[in-house]
């Protein structure tokens, strides 16, 4: 039966990879034509509603959302927004609106070549921004520039705006060039890639070669893998050997993932976050080898010894996090934590007619310059050595050894209720250690380690990165309660790294959008090692990753994680997604925010769950 079950489930996959990129067998003349695909460099949605505009006579087109740099969509001069009606003879009023996509697509590829020309007539909407300030004239080229001027305008200023938005019918003629970038270095063979995989058997591409031997489709599967080859010589900053390597030979997917699986599962047995984070990096092409090397456990029972490991561990972490960093400015480091947020969301709205801005192109663009600039090993070793500080044999030696710790001074610090038994303020940020018995915490040290009691987590006064780039919140036990309104929350990071770890009790988390082991070019821990535990989050939480990772792993208990969308494992550009429970009755949501952008009645989107 369940070899039955996974000869169906290959045949619908296999039908489904050929269909959705080549329905059809390859002719001779098209296998030609391939060889140089044709290639406008522009991305592109279906809108409508513009027919009462002069001179127009169809209510549907498609709006410009991207133009690629250097193609021949913008040396011909088309811009972001602008609307195509026409391409060529065929006027879009003559086509569904249903097919329009795929049409168009359709007929450059198949209609046209490298170095033919394509007209395109569309509609250009051009605003044209003019004021004054006390009746004298300012230049003003965009929105932003009324923000700064009503945000700078004084007691007794007068300011005056007018705003006027013009529709006009243009003629552009595009001269096609090829697609894919021929300088580009050819990545090596899979074999070299991870010749690791190569040596296992892989039942599932013997089985999927035989079904393809039986549908007499191995001509088609020969022209996909091409056109995957071809793909991989398209320039990708961010595109992964190991999503390479897949890519090239989908057929041993199943094997990849059950591997990785596998080798996770077993770091995740021991609860080894370092062990992971090297794992996770060198799937991220990232060595681990280099850089500052791990800082040995403390032995003695002595407060002090421990202390100093305290201390040792989060100044050299800081020191390999702002290695990460120290080719951008601060007002780059600035831009990306304000901005990331809002380009990651962007990336899943589903409901929007709009194009993007200009203003909102340029930021996109720059935000992945910056993105590419940043040293992703440096970024992770200092995860990795940050993570020593979850180690949960170390942290039973370090509670026998703190329990009865009296410190020499009263400690009272704002944002903490109960008992504080060791304060200190370092160049790395302010260490907190809390005592056996319930606390109430509403701030964020950069490492808090509470030894007992049913405590409470509110929010911390974290919105500055650059006064908070590592953060570290361990609970030695009781059922404590962990509720953040702020994003970036409950093992969360954004440039640079975030850990909670909870030791034992029935645990509640309570959270917004990214949090609960939520990386954005940083990493994100959250690691509840006992309890029957409830995880409540909105969206972009539980095990999320961009330029980073985002890792939660539960241990034991029945636990329910509740989320909404873009949740649960989730890898994105660079990023490695983890959701590990170990054992329990568990369950899962994550469902319930949108409807499905298919259109299917009563079906969300999740964008959740690996």
């Amino acid at each position: 039966m369940m070899r039955s079950s996974i000869k169906i489930v290959l045949i619908l996959s296999l039908l489904m990879l050929i269909a959705c990129v080549y329905p059809e067998k390859c002719r001779e003349s098209d296998a030609v034509h391939l060889e140089k695909t044709p290639f406008l460099g522009i991305g592109y949605r279906v809108v409508s509603g513009f027919d009462k505009l002069p001179g127009v006579e169809t209510n549907h087109g498609l709006r410009v959302a991207q133009v690629v740099s250097g193609s021949a969509a913008e040396k011909a001069g088309i811009k972001v927004n602008d609307i195509i009606i026409a391409y060529d003879s065929v006027k879009l009023k003559d086509r569904e609106e249903s097919k329009l996509l795929q049409s168009f697509g359709n007929y450059i590829k198949k209609e046209k070549a490298v170095g033919e020309n394509i007209s395109l007539t569309v509609i250009r909407t051009e605003t044209a921004f003019e004021g004054k300030r006390d009746k004298e004239g300012l230049s003003i080229k965009n929105r932003d520039d009324i923000e700064d001027l009503l945000d700078d305008q004084k007691l007794g200023e007068t300011l005056e705006f007018s705003v006027k938005r013009e529709a006009h019918l243009i003629e552009i003629v595009a001269t096609l060039g090829e697609k894919g970038n021929p300088a580009l270095e050819k990545p090596p063979e899979n074999r070299l890639l991870f010749p690791e995989y190569e040596t296992l058997s892989c039942p599932y591409s013997d089985l999927g070669n035989q079904l393809i031997d039986e549908f007499d489709i191995g001509d088609v599967y020969l022209d996909l893998l091409k056109r995957y080859e071809d793909d991989e010589m398209e320039s990708d900053t961010f595109r992964l050997n190991l999503f390479r390597y897949v890519h090239r030979d989908p057929l041993r997917f199943p094997l990849v993932a059950e591997k990785i699986s596998g080798d996770l599962d077993d770091c995740g047995k021991k609860v080894d976050l370092p062990e992971i984070i090297r794992y996770g990096s060198n799937l991220l092409d990232e060595s681990s080898e280099d850089g500052q090397a791990i800082i040995g456990i403390p032995s003695s029972r002595e407060p002090e010894a421990h202390l100093s490991f305290i201390r040792n561990v989060v100044l050299s972490a800081l020191t390999m996090r702002n290695r990460a960093f120290e080719t951008l400015e601060e007002e780059d480091k600035e831009f990306l934590f304000e901005n990331l947020p809002l380009l990651i969301e962007n990336g899943f709205e589903t409901d929007s007619t709009e194009a993007e801005s200009e203003e909102e192109i340029q930021k996109n663009e720059r935000a992945l310059r910056l993105l590419g600039e940043a040293d992703y090993g440096a970024l992770l070793k200092s995860a990795e050595i940050l993570a020593q500080l979850a180690n949960a044999k170390w942290l039973s030696d370090f509670r026998g050894a703190m329990i009865d710790y009296h410190s020499p001074e009263t400690h009272t610090i704002r944002g903490i209720g109960g008992d504080i038994i060791y304060a200190e303020d370092t160049g790395a940020g302010l260490i907190v250690i809390g005592g056996a018995g319930p606390n109430r915490y509403e701030m964020s040290p950069a490492v808090l380690i509470d030894l007992g009691g049913n405590d409470f987590y509110g929010d911390g006064d974290d919105s500055d990165f650059s006064e908070n780039p590592l953060s570290v919140l361990i609970d030695c036990s009781g059922n404590d309660e962990y509720s953040a309104t702020a994003t970036f929350a409950q093992g969360a990071g954004i440039l640079g790294t975030g850990i909670l770890m909870d030791l034992a009790g029935d645990d509640t988390y309570h959270s917004t959008r990214f949090s609960q082991g939520t990386g954005v070019l940083g990493v994100g821990i959250l690691a509840d090692l006992e309890g029957d535990d409830r995880y409540f989050g909105q969206e972009f939480n539980q095990g999320v990753a961009f330029w980073g990772m985002g890792i939660l792993i539960d241990s034991e208990g029945v636990d329910s994680y509740r989320s909404h969308l873009v949740a649960q494992g989730v890898g994105g550009p660079k990023g490695m997604g983890l959701l590990m429970d170990q054992s329990g009755d568990d369950s899962y949501y994550a469902t319930g925010k949108e409807p499905s952008s298919y259109g299917t009645p009563g079906i969300f989107n999740g964008y959740s769950q690996g």
